[in-house]
C-alpha cells in the first residue's frame, strides 16, 4: 500500500513538472449545492475574488495577489425576482459591483462590495423599450449591455458604473443589410441572439463557439461584431468605444471555386489585426487571411477533395468527447469535406501557441450534456449563463466547450508574421494541459479558469475533502 501511494505521489509530481503547473492554494470550504461554476474577478490591486452562486446565498472567497487566502464570506442573495447573476464591474475606488437580472432581463439589481463588506443593494430601473438584447459583455472589469433597436440598423451600448450607466448609439442606418436569403433586412432582424457568442481573445476556443454566425470580440477600445450569415462575404462592425463612432468593413470570399456548389459552409474569425475566413463545399476548400484595417488579402490556402491537405499539421480528427474512444482519424480529404458540409455549423479558431500561430478548422454537431458535469448555457439550473450570449467568465465557458465537443477538424501551424506554413508538431495548448491535469484528480467540480499576472489559473472543488484548489499554469 505504501509503495502504491508513493508511486501515485511520484506520478502526480511528474505530471505537474511535465505540464508546468503548481498548486498555489488549497482551502477548506463548504459550498452547498452550487448552481454552476464560480465567477472570478481580479480587482485593481490584482487580488482575486471568487463567487459561488448557491440556492441560498453567494459564497465569496478572497485571495491576495500572491494567492494567499484572505477570507470566506456568505452573502445574502438579492430579492427573489433577481435570480440570475449576469455581470460585474470594478470602479476606480475598487468597489466590486455584481449585477443581477430577472428571468426576462427587464429588471436589474446591484450588489456592491468594498473591503469585504456590502456597501450597496439597489434596483436599477430601466427598460429595453423597442430594443432586443444582443449580448452582455464583461470586459476589462466593465459591464456592458449591447442591444439592437427594433426595426432599425442601430446598436445601443450601455456602459455601467455602480448603479448608473450611459448609452452610446452606433447607427448603421446608411448601410444595406441582407438576411441569409439575400432579402433586405434591418440589422435588428439579423441579430438573432441564439447565434451570438462572445469570443475570448488568444484562447483555444472551441469550434462549437466559433461556428456561430455572429461573434462579439471585445478588444482594447473596440468591440468588433462579425456577421457570417451569408457565404458571399464576412461583414465586420467596429464599435469604437473612445470615439463613439461605428465603422463597417466587408471581406468578400471569391465564388470562382464554388460556382457549382450548393450552400457551401463559410465563417470567419478575428485574431489580433487579422481576419481568417474560409469557405467549404463537398468539392473545394478555401482559406483567406486578410488585414483587419486595410482588408488586403495577405495569404490564402486551398485544396479540393482529391488532394492532400498540404498545410495541415495533424491528421483529420473526428472527436466525440462523450464516446469511449473519444477520437478517431480520417484518412481522406473528401471525408473531411463531406463531414464539414454535413455538420450543423462550421468554424475556425486562431490563437498563438508556443509563439506560433495555430489554426483549428472544422465542423461541429451539437451534443447533449450531462447536467451534473456541465451546465448547458441557457439552462434554468445555470446561475451564470443566460442563453449563449450571456457569459460571465468567457475563458471558463470556452474551456468547457473545448473539452465537451463533437466535431471534425484538423490543425495547422503558421509563422505568425509571414503566415507561411510551418512543418512542426502541434504542442499541447493550455486547455489540453489543464484537461490532462483535471483527469487525474478525483471527484472534481465547480471548475473555473481565469488569467492572472500572465498565468492561467485553474480552480476546482474536491467534493470528498471539501477543499477548493487553485493551480497555476505557465502559458
Amino acid at each position: 500500500m505504501k509503495i502504491s501511494l508513493f508511486l501515485l505521489s511520484y506520478f502526480c509530481l511528474f505530471c505537474s513538472i511535465s505540464y508546468g503547473q503548481v498548486t498555489i492554494s488549497r482551502q477548506k470550504v463548504a459550498i452547498d449545492k452550487p448552481k454552476s461554476s464560480p465567477i472570478s474577478i481580479i480587482d485593481s490591486y490584482s487580488n482575486i475574488h471568487l463567487f459561488f452562486h448557491t440556492k441560498k446565498e453567494l459564497v465569496y472567497l478572497r485571495y491576495d495577489k500572491e494567492y494567499n487566502f484572505i477570507s470566506e464570506n456568505k452573502l445574502a442573495m438579492p430579492p427573489k425576482a433577481y435570480k440570475t447573476l449576469i455581470g460585474y464591474g470594478i470602479t476606480e475606488d475598487n468597489q466590486i459591483n455584481l449585477y443581477f437580472s430577472n428571468e426576462k432581463n427587464k429588471k436589474f439589481y446591484l450588489l456592491g462590495l468594498q473591503k469585504n463588506k456590502v456597501v450597496a443593494r439597489k434596483e436599477i430601473i430601466f427598460k429595453l423599450r423597442k430594443e432586443k438584447l444582443v449580448s452582455i459583455i464583461n470586459y476589462n472589469n466593465t459591464f456592458y449591455l449591447l442591444s439592437a433597436l427594433k426595426d432599425a440598423s442601430k446598436l445601443n451600448l450601455r456602459t455601467f458604473k455602480k448603479d448608473t450607466y450611459h448609452s452610446t448609439l452606433f447607427s448603421f442606418g446608411n448601410t444595406h443589410f441582407y438576411n441569409k436569403d439575400g432579402a433586405p433586412a434591418y440589422l435588428s432582424n439579423i441579430m438573432d441572439t441564439d447565434k451570438v457568442v462572445l469570443i475570448e481573445d488568444n484562447a483555444p476556443n472551441a469550434i462549437e463557439n466559433t461556428s456561430k454566425t455572429i461573434k462579439v470580440y471585445p478588444k482594447k477600445d473596440h468591440i468588433y461584431i462579425s456577421l457570417d450569415h451569408r457565404n458571399q462575404y464576412s461583414r465586420i462592425l467596429d464599435l469604437d468605444l473612445k470615439e463613439g463612432k461605428p465603422k463597417l468593413r466587408d471581406f468578400p470570399i471569391p465564388d470562382s471555386l464554388f460556382s457549382e456548389s450548393k450552400s457551401p459552409k463559410s465563417n470567419s474569425f478575428i485574431f489580433k489585426d487579422r481576419v481568417f475566413q474560409f469557405k467549404s463545399s463537398w468539392e473545394q476548400f478555401l482559406l483567406l487571411i486578410s488585414d483587419l484595417d486595410s482588408r488586403r488579402v495577405l495569404k490564402q490556402y486551398s485544396f479540393n477533395r482529391q488532394e492532400e491537405i498540404a498545410f495541415k499539421n495533424t491528421a483529420i480528427i473526428q472527436e466525440d468527447s462523450l464516446s469511449s474512444t473519444r477520437t478517431r482519424e480520417l484518412e481522406k480529404t473528401k471525408q473531411f469535406l463531406r463531414k464539414v458540409n454535413n455538420a450543423e455549423t462550421a468554424g475556425l479558431v486562431a490563437f498563438e501557441n508556443k509563439n506560433k500561430l495555430q489554426l483549428t478548422i472544422g465542423g461541429f454537431t451539437k451534443i447533449e450534456y450531462d447536467s451534473e458535469y456541465y451546465t448547458v448555457p441557457g439552462s434554468p439550473s445555470d446561475g451564470f449563463v443566460l442563453n449563449s450570449n450571456v457569459v460571465l467568465n468567457p475563458l471558463a465557458f470556452t474551456y468547457k466547450s473545448y473539452v465537451r465537443t463533437k466535431s471534425v477538424y484538423f490543425k495547422t501551424l503558421l509563422d505568425k508574421n509571414s503566415l507561411e506554413h510551418l512543418k512542426a508538431p502541434i504542442k499541447k495548448n493550455i486547455f489540453d494541459r489543464i484537461r490532462s491535469h483535471s483527469e487525474y484528480q478525483y471527484s472534481v467540480s465547480m471548475e473555473t479558469i481565469f488569467k492572472h499576472q500572465n498565468h492561467f489559473i485553474f480552480g476546482y472543488y474536491e467534493k470528498e475533502s471539501e477543499y477548493y484548489f487553485l493551480v497555476k499554469f505557465a502559458e
